[in-house]
C-alpha cells in the first residue's frame, strides 16, 4: 500500500490496528513492546501505536528518539510529515497511526526490521529537533478553489530548460488517481497538451486497471493513452537509490528514445520520484543548476505556496533537491556542489543503468528537436 494512500485510511487503520489496551510498559518519555505490525510497499514500517499513545508517553513533536529494534538502536524525529527531513533521514512520523520511515529511503530494509519485531522508543533529546520541525511545516488543500489555476492545482507545467523544444515535455500529479482531486485537471491539462506517451513512476498495471473501474474516475484521455500502449507503469517505490528505481529509470529513458513525444513524466504528487527523473532529465538537456533548483521547488510553491526565496524553501531546497543532485553526480551528502558539471553527471548517470550512447542520443534528439 502506497504512504499516501495510507495516509487517506488513516480513521479505517487506526480502528483496526490499534490495540485494545497498552500492551508493553509505558512511563513518561518511554513506550516499550511497540510492535511492527505491517511493512508497507517502500519500506515504511506501521506500528501498534496511535499519535495520542505518543503524546500521553510525553514526547512532542520536534522531539529526538531513541529507538531499538532487534540489536540496532539508532535516533530519529519525532514528526507529522515525510518532508519534515532531508532526503535519506530517518523518522518517526506520527500520522495517527505511527509510520517510521525513510524520507525515498527503504526504513525496513536498511535496519533489518521485520513485522512482529519489537521495538523499544525512548527520549534522546526533548526538543532537539524542535526548530528544524518548525521550518519545514507545509500544508496544503486538495480544494481547486484555494489554487489560482488549474496548473497550479494538478502541479502540471511544461519543462524547456536547457535544450528541450518546447510543446515536447511536461510533468505533473497523477491524472489517472484521483486520491488529491487532481487526476481529471491533470489529464484534461495532459490532453490541452497533445502528450502522446506517459512515464507513470508510481503505478502498477493492477493499480490503473482500478483507477478505471473506480467510480470518480474521468481521466478518458489517459485511459485512451493506456489502451494504445503509451503508458509505461513502473510501480516504482521511493529509495532512489535501490536497483528497482535505478532499473526504471533506466526503461523510462528506453521507452522516451523509442517513442514519440511529447512526453509526461508523473508520479501521485508529481514531486518526488518525478522529481528524480526530471531533475535527471533537465540536467542531460543542459539546464543549469539553479533552473533545475527551481524547477524542483515549485511543486513545493504550488501545493503548499512555500514562498520562493524563504528559510522555509531554502530548507527544503537543501535537503531535497540538492540531495537529488548529489545522487545524480555520485557525491557524498556534504560535497559541494559548485563547480560540478551536471550534464556530463547525468550522461554518467545513466550510462551506468545499462543504457549505450545511441540511446542517450536518441533522447537528446527527442527533447531537443522534437523528432
Amino acid at each position: 500500500m502506497e504512504l499516501q494512500k495510507i495516509w487517506l485510511m488513516l480513521p479505517v487503520l487506526i480502528m483496526a490496528l490499534a490495540p485494545a489496551g497498552c500492551a508493553g510498559s509505558k512511563s513518561n518519555d518511554a513506550i516499550d513492546a511497540v510492535v511492527v505490525n505491517v511493512i508497507e510497499k517502500y519500506g515504511f514500517v506501521l506500528l501498534d501505536k496511535s499519535g495520542s499513545d505518543m503524546l500521553a508517553a510525553g514526547f512532542e513533536h520536534g522531539d529526538i528518539l531513541s529507538l531499538k529494534a532487534g540489536g540496532s538502536t539508532f535516533e530519529l524525529p519525532f514528526v507529522t510529515n515525510i518532508s519534515d527531513v532531508d532526503i535519506y533521514k530517518d523518522l518517526l512520523m506520527d500520522m495517527g497511526v505511527q509510520l517510521l520511515g525513510t524520507n525515498m529511503g527503504d526504513f525496513a530494509g536498511r535496519h533489518g526490521i521485520t513485522e512482529g519485531m519489537e521495538i523499544s522508543i525512548r527520549l534522546a533529546e526533548k526538543g532537539g529537533y524542535l526548530d528544524k520541525y518548525k521550518l519545514r511545516q507545509v500544508s496544503r488543500s486538495h480544494d481547486r478553489d484555494d489554487y489560482a489555476s488549474d496548473e497550479v492545482f494538478a502541479n502540471f507545467r511544461e519543462l524547456t530548460q536547457g535544450s528541450i523544444t518546447p510543446g515536447m515535455l511536461y510533468r505533473s500529479s497523477s491524472p489517472v488517481d484521483n486520491m488529491f482531486n487532481r487526476a481529471a485537471y491533470a489529464s484534461a491539462l495532459a490532453e490541452q497538451a497533445n502528450i502522446a506517451t506517459v512515464i507513470n513512476m508510481t503505478d502498477s498495471r493492477e493499480d490503473l486497471v482500478a483507477y478505471f473501474n473506480a467510480e470518480d474516475f474521468s481521466s478518458y484521455f489517459y485511459e485512451g493513452l493506456f489502451d494504445d500502449g503509451r503508458v509505461i507503469y513502473l510501480d516504482l517505490g521511493c529509495d532512489l537509490k535501490s536497483d528497482d528505481f535505478r532499473y526504471g529509470l533506466r526503461d523510462a529513458f528506453m521507452l522516451m528514445a523509442e517513442n514519440d513525444g511529447p512526453y509526461l513524466i508523473h508520479c501521485t504528487e508529481g514531486k518526488d520520484r518525478a522529481g528524480f527523473m526530471s531533475a535527471l532529465t533537465l540536467a542531460l538537456m543542459g539546464a543549469d543548476m539553479d533552473e533545475i533548483v527551481a524547477d524542483y521547488m515549485l511543486s513545493f510553491v504550488n501545493y503548499y505556496h512555500v514562498v520562493p526565496g524563504s528559510a522555509q524553501y531554502t530548507a527544503i531546497a537543501q535537503g531535497n533537491i540538492y540531495q537529488t543532485l548529489r545522487i545524480i553526480a555520485g557525491l557524498d551528502a556534504q560535497a559541494e556542489l559548485e563547480g560540478v558539471d551536471m550534464q556530463a553527471a547525468a550522461e554518467d548517470y545513466i550510462k551506468a543503468l545499462g543504457l549505450g550512447p545511441e540511446y542517450i542520443a536518441a533522447v537528446y534528439e527527442r527533447l531537443a528537436g522534437g523528432i
